[in-house]
């Protein structure tokens, strides 16, 4: 998972301490084989290879959106197989109710999780770049919503953690964006 950016970190803080003043019992819940679940997750997003989506663009004659581009290259090069495809619902199916989230959930009794809708308060235009927080409910199955903190981002309270240490290129990537 990425890191998230300060102001969503202090964002996550406020929601974390509002709810507990509600009386709501709060736990830490760690990330379950995000990094599995998002690979299943981006083999089944084009099954086709994007072609259906690339063929409606080309037909309507609009030009693909760079950020449009970067989501087709997480396609595979070739569409998969009928077999495949049924392989990676069984996967998605096994990671969904027999060893994730939901199992999970259960044990440590946790009726929703809170966590950031985006790495950062706001990606530039064309430049989000960034699924898995949003994304992996999809895999689950799990609706989602995002609401507002009603903070705002505020330099002093919001320092980019000069040493923080990237756990890929991906987040890397992305907290550079800070």
């Amino acid at each position: 998972m990425g890191h998230p950016h300060p102001p969503v970190t202090r964002g996550l803080k406020h929601a974390v301490s509002n709810l507990k003043e509600a009386g709501v019992k709060v736990v830490d819940l760690e990330p379950y084989e995000h990094k599995r679940g998002m690979e299943i997750l981006k083999a089944l997003y084009f099954p086709d290879a994007a072609q259906c989506q690339k063929d409606l663009l080309t037909k309507g004659g609009e030009p693909v959106a760079p950020l449009t581009q970067w989501a087709f290259s997480i396609a595979r090069p070739e569409p998969i197989s009928v077999t495949d495809n049924r392989e990676l619902n069984d996967q998605q199916e096994e990671y969904r109710e027999q060893g994730s989230y939901h199992r999970v959930m259960k044990d440590r009794c946790v009726d929703f999780i809170l966590c950031p809708a985006y790495i950062g308060v706001a990606a530039e235009l064309a430049t989000a770049q960034y699924w898995p927080y949003t994304a992996i409910w999809n895999i689950l199955d799990q609706p989602a919503v995002a609401f507002p903190t009603g903070l705002k981002v505020d330099a002093k309270l919001d320092v980019v953690e000069a040493d923080y240490k990237p756990r890929s290129a991906e987040d890397e990537r992305e907290y550079k964006k800070c």
